[in-house]
């Protein structure tokens, strides 16, 4: 489960009776043994079958010291011996980009990752009274060194609604069509 304005993710067991671990934040089971491997207001986060973690750092309120605020998708390694975390993947958009909130990143079955910088409000937010409505959200897939495969903008802008993105899916089919 992911505690996003907690920056932590927690595993709880598989009859819900107890709190396995926690990664991050307060009273974390685990180090970071980098601390710019640290998530920020995370998204998605999900356990892949190599037990790794894959989530979307959205990095609100990231140190100075890390970085500051940019957003990016990541994989962490568990080591349940020392307790430890290791970043083994990340995705950062060249140049960096600060989805403030409503991202996603899904691991495919190739092994590349879909991801999307859900939210681009623009300078002040969340200080300005109403968000722009011309918000441009990025969708990208990145191959397992970290490369952009393909990279869509979509940019919306209405006066009569409030557009948000805020997961992207792989889809195989739209109407159930098959190849032949």
């Amino acid at each position: 489960m992911s505690l996003r304005h907690l920056d932590q993710i927690i595993s709880i067991s598989p009859d819900f009776q107890t709190l396995e671990w926690r990664l991050a934040g307060p009273g974390s089971d685990f180090a970071f043994v980098d601390p710019s491997d640290q998530f920020y207001h995370q998204h998605t986060a999900q356990q892949l079958s190599n037990g790794n973690i894959l989530l979307f750092d959205n990095g609100n309120l990231r140190p100075g010291a890390e970085g500051g605020e940019y957003s990016r998708a990541l994989e962490l390694e568990l080591n349940m011996e020392d307790m430890t975390v290791t970043k083994v993947w990340e995705y950062r958009h060249p140049p960096d980009l600060f989805a403030y909130c409503c991202s996603s990143a899904t691991r495919l079955d190739n092994g590349n990752t879909i991801l999307i910088f859900g939210a681009d409000f623009g300078p002040g937010f969340p200080d300005v009274a109403r968000p722009p409505l011309d918000r441009v959200f990025v969708l990208v897939e990145a191959d397992s060194s970290g490369r952009t495969v393909w990279e869509i903008h979509m940019k919306f802008a209405s006066p009569e609604f409030e557009t948000i993105q805020y997961r992207v899916y792989p889809l195989f089919s739209i109407y159930g069509e098959i190849e032949v």
